[in-house]
């Protein structure tokens, strides 16, 4: 992902800085990284997968919130996601439109900061980190919905090492019964999965 978007941003001949306040080059940029997301999604045992970036299409909003695309299974009752549709949960709309998929019924453009802890403190995090800096976060009641659910996150890193994003996988608890917040060989069976 972070090779994806720099290679964006190069083509697009503008830096990571000016994705803020550029909904036009926000929309592209989810367009092209629509099927890195989607692909990663149905490869791995995971109930949605999603990037976020630490900018947005409007910074002068009283919310700060993050763009970035987030992919789910619609109407997840089990652990099986066969013949599940992926649906929009956060985006812009027109990709929906472009892709063919559903909005989500909690549908928003952005997701607001506040919602994940673990998320936000990587992206105020101004150190470098590296790619192998992931984590699994607790488990969160998912904003709007009755779902709750972990995420899998690995930081998103420009060209010099610091992070401007988080992508990973979003796992249902329906997938993990019953399911652990603190204990240790599940939180190892989901990453040994994963990665």
């Amino acid at each position: 992902m972070s090779a994806a978007i720099r290679n964006d941003l190069t083509d697009a001949q503008i830096t990571f800085d000016q994705l803020c306040n550029t909904p036009d080059a926000l929309e592209s940029l989810q367009s092209k990284l629509f099927e890195v997301v989607h692909t990663n999604m149905l490869l791995a045992p995971c109930s949605g997968a999603f990037y976020f970036l630490n900018t947005t299409v409007n910074d002068s909003l009283p919310d700060k919130s993050y763009s970035g695309l987030y992919l789910k299974y619609a109407n997840i009752y089990a652990e099986n996601t066969i013949h599940n549709e992926v649906c929009l949960f956060r985006g812009f709309s027109t990709i929906a439109r472009e892709k063919n998929i559903n909005l989500h019924s909690t549908w928003q453009l952005e997701t607001l900061a506040g919602s994940f802890p673990e998320i936000d403190k990587l992206m105020s995090d101004k150190k470098e980190a590296s790619s192998d800096s992931y984590f699994l976060t607790p488990v969160y009641k998912l904003p709007d919905t009755w779902e709750s659910v972990r995420f899998f996150c690995v930081p998103i890193l420009d060209a010099y090492g610091t992070t401007i994003g988080v992508c990973g996988y979003e796992i249902s608890s329906l997938y993990i019964s019953p399911f652990p917040s603190k204990h240790w060989a599940a939180d190892r069976r989901i990453f040994l999965v994963l990665c």
